[in-house]
């Protein structure tokens, strides 16, 4: 976008303005973490449930924002002279307008898609496939929502013939907005599913809400075989006109699916237009393979041959597709965005890059594969948004890096033509202690350069959905009063999940505590670059020395861990040290009793350099409605102490109670401060989404023969001849040995696989003789749709185990979308 103030004005038409000067605005920012550029941004102060925008004005002012859109009842004396601001009823609103504005000044062929599963992985499917024959503009990873759509239209230049945007919802009334942004001439309806179900009255509702997507469209395309949508689709009384195009083994469908055959790929046997096809997918997955027919469809209808579309097909690469970080060799982080490469994912995957922990980063690109490329042009953008973000070092791979390289005058830059090359030189690079952005076009395979950085290639890894915990933490955020603030728990290596990774993020997204178990886990965050508060839950005697030399607040629960605190600030002569009293109101685990808070509020008083910074309790059975009674009560106590002991001392303190379930059960009980436990890891109730993600791979197939044993204790005993597998995963790794012999199974091409005899160390065997598999396939332990808690089920136990149970040793892969 590039619009003077004044037009902007005329687009939005204030309440009231001022315009100090009329530049043209090319950047809007509404999250002051990734400002970078200044000359020509304006900066949206945006009003969520969650949070306020204009709280942050006065940090966008001094990293050196200078216009700004705003509410009209915002205080505008924090402005400065030079600042130019529109004052407006709505920035929701505002910002919308200016989207649809410049949505009007181009026409590409527009493609919207909606649907509750697979929007970005048929969009993607689609840029991919298409890429080569069109200039696309697309939405950045998922920007879906009502900031993220309006943000990707704004990227759209004169240039793009084609964008492909997706829409998610999450009540009624938002896809009317975003059809206005989008204005899409052809619609793909993708699937419908159970999410944001709390917000709309039944399912259809919810189809009926994202239909307003096609309220305009040319041509609507979707699965045939989904019947519910097919049935609110021939019922809506505008959608029902508008020309469609569906698959699936419904004889009615345009493509009619005869037969899908799945080996190491997937083979797609169909009908269009009286013409047999055969089309050739390089994976099995059923997500993926009916995101793929949507796309397929869209092609055929486009008048692609079979022949043109397999060579497309040819190169799909789901598993790619999103954004990972993984530990590097010499003691690098890896950001891998390797499957594709445009100025809109190249921008989202900077500021991702600089969300990681803090060390230099360096960016490793391809050479950009859209059609019409000017590369000076573009490297010059390039140079210019690595300086923004104080990015240094480039390492550039293709014919234009190397042809173009003194372009990137004021960088570090290394380029190679080819990938062989520079993973040839890569012992001559300075690539220790960095954070690296590996992205590149499909063609030039950077899967290559990931492999050759990658610390180890474990065939037994748990993947973490960074979106999904984030996506929990602010559905939890929205269960909460206003100004109630959050403590996240990272102990027991973050659930198992990794203290410092999930540290990291809820840092960027302004958690207000962090909640550990011990010192050490307190200093770990602290050396890694956590600079929130930090509460440490059971402290340790013999080191608290260490908590003012690393600024961590210790939970003091009785009268032995107070006392000695107290002399230890004494004698490092401690202005004021901040502590947590913790409170025991039915739980008889630790804290302090009602009998004893006459002492502790006189031993208090007697000590002013101790500041409290909380008083807590923990509660035993928030999740058991048997227990509401007993629950209620240790509400009532806790309300009644921490105000007896707040009366005593003089001053207010942050007060807290409330659990995940006590968040989500007793909304009178926030208090405060909530503490954020293992909800966020997706488990205790249907609107969170799953984050923990185990898998492994097979090992090796055997033939065992009828009598013969299998494993130690010759435990497995074998009744008929049979196929056995080994799995590289033992008790060593978290897999206790209770699942041996028939009791835990897990998932080998969506079928269950059971455990056979003893499990071994860094060993187990599943019998896989009714299974069409081989060497190197992929085995869920669990996933989104095998759940953690269906495995802990298999043993009696609860999820919490199988989490906090699984070996540090395990590689842990991050997704961020």
């Amino acid at each position: 976008m590039n619009y003077k103030l004044s037009i902007l004005k005329s687009i939005i038409n204030p309440d009231k303005f001022v315009i100090y000067k009329d530049i043209a605005i090319n950047t809007i920012y509404t999250d002051t973490r990734v400002i970078f550029d200044i000359e020509n941004a304006l900066f949206i102060a945006l009003k969520t449930k969650q949070n306020d925008g204009h709280q942050y004005i006065q940090q966008a002012i001094d990293k050196g924002i200078n216009c700004f859109l705003i509410q009209q009842d915002f205080d505008t004396s924090i402005f400065n002279a030079s600042c130019s601001y529109f004052a407006v009823d709505n920035t929701w609103q505002a910002l919308h307008k200016i989207a649809q504005h410049h949505r009007a000044q181009y026409n590409p062929l527009t493609i919207g898609i909606t649907g509750s599963n697979g929007k970005t992985i048929t969009k993607e499917f689609l840029y991919q496939l298409l890429e080569n024959d069109y200039q696309i503009i697309r939405s950045p990873k998922s920007f879906n929502s009502q900031l993220g759509v309006p943000i990707s239209v704004l990227m759209t230049k004169a240039q793009h013939n084609l964008a492909i945007w997706e829409a998610g919802i999450s009540k009624i009334g938002e896809m009317a907005i975003l059809e206005k942004i989008i204005q899409p001439h052809w619609g793909i309806f993708t699937s419908i599913g159970s999410a944001h179900k709390q917000n709309f009255e039944s399912r259809l509702a919810k189809i009926n809400e994202k239909l307003d997507l096609f309220r305009n469209c040319e041509l609507i395309f979707y699965c045939l075989d989904h019947i519910n949508i097919h049935n609110a689709v021939k019922e809506h009384p505008v959608i029902c006109n508008i020309p469609k195009k569906t698959w699936g083994i419904d004889p009615l469908s345009d493509f009619r699916i005869n037969h899908i055959r799945k080996t190491n790929i997937t083979t797609v046997e169909g009908i269009y237009q009286n013409i047999n096809h055969t089309f050739h997918l390089n994976f099995i997955d059923k997500a993926y393979v009916e995101d793929a027919l949507h796309c397929i469809l869209l092609l055929l209808h486009l008048g692609y041959s079979n022949e043109s579309i397999n060579q497309k097909l040819n190169f799909l690469s789901p598993m790619d597709m999103r954004l990972e970080v993984k530990k590097g060799i010499n003691n690098t982080i890896l950001i891998n965005d390797a499957y594709s490469l445009d100025m809109s994912s190249l921008r989202a995957g900077l500021d991702f890059l600089l969300q990681q922990p803090k060390q230099e980063n360096t960016v490793i690109l391809s050479d950009f594969s859209e059609a019409g490329k000017n590369y000076k042009e573009i490297f010059l953008e390039v140079q210019r948004l690595l300086l923004e973000r104080n990015i240094k070092q480039l390492i550039g791979i293709g014919e234009a890096f190397k042809t173009l390289e003194t372009v990137f005058d004021k960088l570090e830059i290394n380029t190679f033509e080819t990938v062989e090359q520079f993973i040839n030189q890569l012992s001559t690079l300075n690539l220790k202690h960095k954070n690296i952005l590996i992205k590149g076009a499909r063609i030039f395979h950077f899967e290559k350069i990931l492999n050759a950085l990658e610390e180890r290639k474990a065939e037994t890894y748990l993947e973490i959905s960074l979106g999904a915990l984030l996506h929990n933490y602010r559905y939890l955020k929205s269960l909460l009063k206003p100004k109630v603030k959050t403590m996240a728990m990272v102990k027991a290596y973050g659930y198992g999940i990794g203290s410092v990774e999930m540290a990291n993020l809820l840092q960027h997204y302004h958690v207000n505590y962090f909640g550990v178990a011990f010192i050490d886990e307190g200093i770990t965050l602290r050396q890694n670059n956590i600079t929130t508060p930090i509460m440490i839950m059971n402290t340790d005697i013999n080191h608290l020395s260490s908590l003012q030399t690393y600024n961590l607040e210790p939970e003091i629960y009785n009268f032995r861990i107070l006392n000695a605190y107290i002399n230890t600030i004494k004698k490092q002569a401690i202005v004021e040290a901040k502590i947590h009293i913790k409170i025991d109101t039915g739980m008889h685990r630790l804290g302090f009793e009602e009998n004893e808070i006459t002492a502790l509020v006189l031993t208090l008083q007697n000590n002013k350099t101790i500041r409290i910074a909380s008083i807590f309790s923990h509660l035993a059975g928030s999740d058991d409605p048997n227990l509401d009674d007993f629950t209620n009560h240790q509400i009532q106590l806790f309300s009644k102490i921490a105000h007896e002991i707040e009366t005593a001392i003089g001053y207010t303190t942050i007060k807290h109670i409330s659990n995940s379930q006590g968040i989500i059960r007793y909304p009178n009980a926030q208090f405060d401060m909530v503490r954020l436990g293992i909800s966020l890891y997706g488990l205790g109730n249907s609107n969170l989404e799953n984050v923990t993600s185990l898998y492994t791979h097979i090992s090796q197939i055997k033939t065992v023969h009828k009598g013969e044993t299998v494993g130690y204790g010759r435990k497995g005993k074998i009744e008929k001849e049979s196929k056995i597998a080994t799995l590289p995963i033992g008790y060593a790794d978290g897999l206790k040995r209770s699942f041996g012999n028939g009791v835990g199974s897990f998932i080998i091409r969506d079928q269950k696989a059971s455990i056979i005899g003893n499990v071994c160390m860094d060993m187990c065997m599943v019998d896989v003789t009714n299974i069409d598999c081989e060497e190197g396939d992929e085995v869920i332990l669990f996933n989104n749709q095998h759940t953690v808690k269906n495995l802990a089920d298999q043993i009696d136990t609860i999820p919490y185990e199988i989490l906090t149970s699984i070996s540090p040793r395990l590689s842990r892969v991050y997704v961020a979308s």
